[in-house]
Protein backbone atom coordinates (compact mmCIF):
# COMPACT_ATOMS: atom_id res chain seq x y z
CA UNK A 1 0.00 0.00 0.00
CA UNK A 2 2.71 2.10 0.68
CA UNK A 3 5.21 1.31 -2.38
CA UNK A 4 7.92 1.16 0.16
CA UNK A 5 7.75 4.33 1.58
CA UNK A 6 9.89 5.41 4.65
CA UNK A 7 9.11 8.56 7.42
CA UNK A 8 10.79 11.07 8.52
CA UNK A 9 8.40 12.67 11.67
CA UNK A 10 9.72 16.21 12.75
CA UNK A 11 9.56 15.96 16.17
CA UNK A 12 12.93 17.84 17.59
CA UNK A 13 11.14 21.27 18.71
CA UNK A 14 10.43 22.80 22.05
CA UNK A 15 6.87 23.70 21.66
CA UNK A 16 6.79 27.13 23.58
CA UNK A 17 3.84 28.07 22.75
CA UNK A 18 1.73 25.48 24.74
CA UNK A 19 3.82 26.42 27.94
CA UNK A 20 3.52 25.26 30.84
CA UNK A 21 2.65 21.69 29.32
CA UNK A 22 5.60 21.09 27.81
CA UNK A 23 7.92 22.61 30.26
CA UNK A 24 8.67 19.02 31.15
CA UNK A 25 6.97 16.80 28.13
CA UNK A 26 7.60 17.20 24.55
CA UNK A 27 4.95 18.74 22.16
CA UNK A 28 4.60 15.38 20.51
CA UNK A 29 4.18 13.44 23.43
CA UNK A 30 1.48 15.75 25.30
CA UNK A 31 -1.60 13.11 25.08
CA UNK A 32 -4.88 13.02 23.31
CA UNK A 33 -6.87 10.20 24.86
CA UNK A 34 -5.44 7.06 25.84
CA UNK A 35 -2.38 8.01 23.33
CA UNK A 36 -0.23 10.96 22.64
CA UNK A 37 0.28 12.80 19.53
CA UNK A 38 2.96 10.58 18.53
CA UNK A 39 1.77 7.65 19.24
CA UNK A 40 -1.54 8.38 17.09
CA UNK A 41 1.13 9.09 14.50
CA UNK A 42 3.26 6.00 14.30
CA UNK A 43 0.45 3.78 14.93
CA UNK A 44 -1.15 4.91 11.61
CA UNK A 45 2.03 4.66 9.52
CA UNK A 46 2.61 1.35 10.55
CA UNK A 47 -0.79 0.00 9.95
CA UNK A 48 0.09 1.49 6.62
CA UNK A 49 3.06 -0.43 6.44
CA UNK A 50 5.50 2.62 5.72
CA UNK A 51 9.17 1.64 6.86
CA UNK A 52 11.34 2.64 8.34
CA UNK A 53 10.04 5.45 10.42
CA UNK A 54 12.52 8.23 11.48
CA UNK A 55 11.59 10.28 14.55
CA UNK A 56 13.68 12.94 14.58
CA UNK A 57 14.28 14.17 17.97
CA UNK A 58 15.75 17.25 20.12
CA UNK A 59 14.21 18.81 23.48
CA UNK A 60 13.55 16.07 25.67
CA UNK A 61 14.86 13.32 23.76
CA UNK A 62 15.11 10.55 26.17
CA UNK A 63 11.25 10.32 26.86
CA UNK A 64 10.82 10.48 22.97
CA UNK A 65 13.26 7.74 22.89
CA UNK A 66 11.44 5.72 25.53
CA UNK A 67 8.11 6.31 23.97
CA UNK A 68 9.72 5.05 20.55
CA UNK A 69 11.39 2.38 21.45
CA UNK A 70 8.01 0.78 23.65
CA UNK A 71 6.54 1.09 20.37
CA UNK A 72 8.96 -0.29 18.49
CA UNK A 73 9.16 -3.81 20.77
CA UNK A 74 5.13 -4.02 21.06
CA UNK A 75 4.85 -3.58 17.23
CA UNK A 76 8.43 -5.08 15.64
CA UNK A 77 8.14 -1.70 13.57
CA UNK A 78 11.14 -0.42 11.99
CA UNK A 79 11.43 2.56 13.60
CA UNK A 80 14.51 4.89 14.15
CA UNK A 81 15.92 7.64 16.02
CA UNK A 82 17.68 10.78 14.86
CA UNK A 83 19.15 13.09 17.39
CA UNK A 84 19.41 16.99 16.39
CA UNK A 85 21.39 18.08 19.68
CA UNK A 86 21.47 21.25 18.41
CA UNK A 87 17.87 21.51 18.75
CA UNK A 88 17.64 24.32 20.23
CA UNK A 89 19.67 26.57 17.54
CA UNK A 90 18.55 25.13 14.34
CA UNK A 91 15.00 24.01 13.00
CA UNK A 92 13.35 21.48 11.18
CA UNK A 93 15.23 21.20 7.70
CA UNK A 94 18.42 20.11 10.25
CA UNK A 95 16.86 17.52 11.67
CA UNK A 96 15.59 16.37 8.48
CA UNK A 97 18.96 16.27 7.48
CA UNK A 98 19.86 14.32 9.58
CA UNK A 99 17.29 11.64 9.31
CA UNK A 100 18.10 11.27 5.85
CA UNK A 101 21.33 9.64 6.39
CA UNK A 102 19.06 6.28 8.05
CA UNK A 103 16.78 6.25 4.76
CA UNK A 104 19.10 6.34 2.30
CA UNK A 105 18.22 4.12 -0.79
CA UNK A 106 14.72 4.59 -0.28
CA UNK A 107 12.76 5.77 -3.48
CA UNK A 108 10.20 7.91 -1.33
CA UNK A 109 9.80 9.79 1.60
CA UNK A 110 6.92 10.93 3.70
CA UNK A 111 7.95 13.69 5.59
CA UNK A 112 5.17 14.58 8.65
CA UNK A 113 5.51 17.61 11.65
CA UNK A 114 5.66 16.11 15.16
CA UNK A 115 2.57 17.67 15.99
CA UNK A 116 -0.03 17.15 13.33
CA UNK A 117 -2.94 15.00 14.37
CA UNK A 118 -4.67 13.96 10.90
CA UNK A 119 -7.76 11.28 10.06
CA UNK A 120 -5.99 8.14 8.95
CA UNK A 121 -8.27 8.47 5.64
CA UNK A 122 -5.82 11.32 4.54
CA UNK A 123 -2.47 9.70 5.26
CA UNK A 124 -3.69 6.77 3.29
CA UNK A 125 -4.60 9.16 0.36
CA UNK A 126 -1.34 10.83 0.65
CA UNK A 127 0.49 7.36 0.20
CA UNK A 128 -1.41 6.36 -2.69
CA UNK A 129 -0.90 9.44 -4.59
CA UNK A 130 1.82 9.26 -7.35
CA UNK A 131 4.45 11.62 -7.85
CA UNK A 132 5.56 14.25 -5.53
CA UNK A 133 2.58 15.75 -3.32
CA UNK A 134 1.74 17.52 -0.26
CA UNK A 135 -1.68 18.25 1.70
CA UNK A 136 -3.38 20.84 1.41
CA UNK A 137 -6.71 22.39 2.72
CA UNK A 138 -7.67 24.33 0.00
CA UNK A 139 -11.34 25.32 2.19
CA UNK A 140 -9.67 27.00 4.90
CA UNK A 141 -9.37 30.53 5.28
CA UNK A 142 -5.80 31.35 6.05
CA UNK A 143 -4.72 32.86 9.40
CA UNK A 144 -1.39 34.84 9.05
CA UNK A 145 0.38 32.38 10.80
CA UNK A 146 -0.45 29.37 8.85
CA UNK A 147 1.79 28.27 6.30
CA UNK A 148 0.11 28.84 3.24
CA UNK A 149 0.56 27.71 -0.29
CA UNK A 150 1.02 29.09 -3.62
CA UNK A 151 -1.12 27.42 -6.71
CA UNK A 152 -0.28 27.49 -10.23
CA UNK A 153 -2.37 25.35 -12.84
CA UNK A 154 -3.33 23.25 -10.19
CA UNK A 155 -0.08 22.46 -8.56
CA UNK A 156 2.19 23.95 -5.27
CA UNK A 157 4.66 26.70 -6.55
CA UNK A 158 5.48 28.03 -3.17
CA UNK A 159 5.19 27.59 0.53
CA UNK A 160 5.55 29.52 3.46
CA UNK A 161 4.06 32.22 6.20
CA UNK A 162 5.71 34.95 3.40
CA UNK A 163 2.54 34.49 1.62
CA UNK A 164 -0.05 36.95 1.55
CA UNK A 165 -3.02 36.07 2.47
CA UNK A 166 -5.24 37.56 -0.26
CA UNK A 167 -2.85 35.16 -2.60
CA UNK A 168 -2.89 32.03 -1.07
CA UNK A 169 -4.79 28.78 -2.57
CA UNK A 170 -4.33 26.93 0.65
CA UNK A 171 -3.67 26.07 3.79
CA UNK A 172 -0.36 23.72 4.19
CA UNK A 173 -0.97 20.87 7.07
CA UNK A 174 2.26 19.88 7.57
CA UNK A 175 2.58 16.37 5.23
CA UNK A 176 4.11 15.71 2.49
CA UNK A 177 5.41 12.86 -0.12
CA UNK A 178 8.52 13.23 -1.85
CA UNK A 179 9.90 11.20 -4.98
CA UNK A 180 12.05 10.65 -7.76
CA UNK A 181 14.22 13.73 -8.68
CA UNK A 182 12.04 16.00 -6.48
CA UNK A 183 13.25 13.98 -3.83
CA UNK A 184 16.91 14.17 -4.65
CA UNK A 185 16.64 17.69 -5.04
CA UNK A 186 15.40 17.96 -1.79
CA UNK A 187 18.09 15.65 -0.32
CA UNK A 188 20.80 18.17 -1.52
CA UNK A 189 18.93 21.53 -0.30
CA UNK A 190 18.34 20.17 3.43
CA UNK A 191 22.00 19.14 2.72
CA UNK A 192 23.06 23.19 3.04
CA UNK A 193 23.87 24.47 5.78
CA UNK A 194 22.83 27.94 5.46
CA UNK A 195 19.22 26.16 5.50
CA UNK A 196 19.41 24.60 9.02
CA UNK A 197 17.69 27.33 10.81
CA UNK A 198 14.69 27.21 8.81
CA UNK A 199 11.99 25.30 8.87
CA UNK A 200 11.66 22.92 5.76
CA UNK A 201 9.46 25.10 3.87
CA UNK A 202 12.91 26.75 2.50
CA UNK A 203 14.70 23.45 0.81
CA UNK A 204 11.19 22.59 -0.45
CA UNK A 205 10.77 26.02 -2.10
CA UNK A 206 14.00 25.53 -4.03
CA UNK A 207 13.26 22.67 -5.65
CA UNK A 208 9.85 23.73 -6.70
CA UNK A 209 11.37 26.57 -9.03
CA UNK A 210 12.46 23.34 -10.67
CA UNK A 211 9.19 21.34 -10.30
CA UNK A 212 5.97 21.64 -8.35
CA UNK A 213 4.16 19.93 -6.11
CA UNK A 214 1.20 18.20 -6.78
CA UNK A 215 -1.81 18.43 -4.28
CA UNK A 216 -3.76 16.45 -2.09
CA UNK A 217 -6.99 17.86 -0.93
CA UNK A 218 -7.78 17.61 2.35
CA UNK A 219 -11.74 17.53 1.61
CA UNK A 220 -13.33 18.41 4.69
CA UNK A 221 -11.59 15.89 6.54
CA UNK A 222 -10.23 16.65 10.05
CA UNK A 223 -6.62 17.86 10.44
CA UNK A 224 -5.08 20.43 13.39
CA UNK A 225 -1.30 21.10 13.67
CA UNK A 226 -0.98 21.05 17.81
CA UNK A 227 0.55 24.71 18.50
CA UNK A 228 -1.68 26.04 20.97
CA UNK A 229 -3.66 24.80 23.74
CA UNK A 230 -6.89 25.48 21.69
CA UNK A 231 -5.72 23.39 18.94
CA UNK A 232 -5.10 20.53 21.96
CA UNK A 233 -8.62 21.16 22.90
CA UNK A 234 -9.57 20.37 19.10
CA UNK A 235 -7.70 17.70 18.66
CA UNK A 236 -8.58 15.94 22.07
CA UNK A 237 -12.37 16.59 21.38
CA UNK A 238 -12.06 14.90 17.61
CA UNK A 239 -9.92 11.56 19.04
CA UNK A 240 -12.59 11.11 22.06
CA UNK A 241 -15.49 11.10 19.48
CA UNK A 242 -13.84 9.15 16.56
CA UNK A 243 -13.15 6.73 19.61
CA UNK A 244 -16.85 6.55 20.94
CA UNK A 245 -17.98 5.89 17.35
CA UNK A 246 -19.51 9.40 16.89
CA UNK A 247 -16.79 10.87 14.28
CA UNK A 248 -16.90 10.35 10.71
CA UNK A 249 -13.40 11.98 10.00
CA UNK A 250 -13.89 15.14 9.25
CA UNK A 251 -14.03 18.67 10.57
CA UNK A 252 -17.48 19.24 11.77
Amino acid sequence: MSDATAAIIVAAGRGTRLRPLTDNCPKCLLRLTHETILERMLKCLISYEVQPIVVAVGYMADKVQKCVSALKNTNEANLKIAFNKDYHQTEATYSIHLAMKQIEGQKSVLIVDGDLVIDNWLVDKVLRTKGSSALVDLSRAPTDEDAKVKLSEGRIVDVGKHIKKNEAGGVWVGMARLTGAFMHYFIEQVSREDLWKDWWSEPLRCVMRREPLQIVETEGRFWTEVDTLQDLIVARNHCEKEEQGLGNGTLS
